[in-house]
């Protein structure tokens, strides 16, 4: 696929979900123009239709090329 061809479909992208693995984002399409307005969300849970947590951020905003979905609280467990 031409440059040309991918710049059209990541202008009209606007949201990629992901369940269940770890998100990283590739360096092209963080630097992509055409990309940073494109919203991220990576979702995790007990099973990921059933969503415990979520974070989402704008491509443009992403300081990184993954998007967390936080740290555990101290003095936590599971019962």
């Amino acid at each position: 696929m031409d440059s040309q061809s991918i710049n059209i479909i990541l202008n009209s992208l606007k949201y990629v979900i992901l369940a269940g693995e770890a998100f990283y984002v590739n360096s092209k399409f963080l630097n992509n123009k055409f990309a940073e307005n494109v919203i991220m969300y990576n979702h995790y849970g007990p099973t990921e239709t059933h969503v415990v947590t979520h974070n989402s951020c704008r491509v443009g905003d992403m300081k990184a090329n993954s998007i967390s979905i936080g740290k555990p609280i101290n003095n936590t467990g599971v019962i």
